[in-house]
């Protein structure tokens, strides 16, 4: 019976990849691939790093986007995230194949690691809340340690026609299953190896 559950639970999760989900009035999304990545760290094009905490793991999930309408369309990365329901978290991606944003207005003393400030893009990612979970977020700290000023990391948004694209998150160890979702709506279930 339990060989039979788990081959369920492996069968539904295989099942979700290849499936394109219409999210919105302007896109589909598929889901290509989730896999754990060995690394911790995640090297960007600026020459800078950002650490995930040792009591975690990096997931990767390759995504194809196409446009409903078959024209280019703006794509907000900042609606997908992941939940995780039995530890009541829901999870911000913390890198990316977009453009890494931050809601700091800069100054002359601000530094900004290669993150830019657009203010007309807005973090839909708080826009999904969810009642009784704890949002994990990456954050830039530019107070100081006495004095935190915390600032969440977000993405541009980009237009484009079809095009398929990284996420990473950084998971518990120790946990091995977890849901997808573009805003309300749920991509899939996924249970890593």
């Amino acid at each position: 019976m339990k060989t039979l559950i788990t081959l369920l639970i492996i069968f539904s999760t295989q099942f979700s990849f290849g499936q394109a989900i219409k999210v919105d009035n302007t896109f589909q999304l598929e889901v290509k691939k989730v896999d754990q990545r060995s690394r911790l760290f995640q090297m960007h094009f600026k020459g800078y790093y950002i650490r995930i905490p040792k009591d975690s793991k990096k997931i990767q999930f390759k995504i194809k986007a196409e446009s409903l309408t078959n024209e280019k369309e703006t794509f907000n990365p900042n609606n997908l995230y992941v939940v995780l329901r039995d530890l009541k978290l829901r999870l911000r991606p913390f890198d990316g194949d977009f453009i890494q944003l931050v809601d700091a207005k800069p100054d002359d003393n601000t530094p900004y690691y290669g993150y830019q400030y657009k203010p007309e893009v807005p973090d839909s990612f708080k826009d999904y809340q969810m009642e009784g979970f704890k949002d994990i977020e990456t954050c830039l700290n530019y107070g100081t340690e006495i004095k935190p000023h915390e600032k969440p990391i977000y993405f541009n948004t980009r237009e484009f026609k079809s095009e398929t694209f990284n996420l990473y998150f950084a998971m518990p160890k120790d946990q091995t299953y977890g849901e997808l979702y573009y805003g309300n709506v749920k991509l899939m279930d996924f249970i890593l190896e």
